[in-house]
C-alpha cells in the first residue's frame, strides 16, 4: 500500500486522490480508505528519510 502511494505521488497525483485509491487491507478499518492525514504522514516520513 505504501509503495503504491509513493508511486502515485511520484507521478504527481494529488494526495486526496491517492487516499481515495488506497484501501486498508487488515485490522479494524479493513476495507476503508485511509485518512488524508495518514497519507500525508506516510509520504512526509518518506521525504524526511530521503534528506541527509
Amino acid at each position: 500500500m505504501i509503495a503504491y502511494a509513493r508511486s502515485l505521488r511520484g507521478r504527481g497525483v494529488p494526495v486526496p486522490e491517492i487516499a481515495a485509491k488506497l484501501v486498508i487491507p487488515t485490522g479494524k478499518n479493513k476495507g476503508r480508505n485511509p485518512s488524508l492525514a495518514s497519507v500525508y504522514r506516510v509520504l512526509g516520513a518518506d521525504d524526511a528519510d530521503g534528506e541527509d
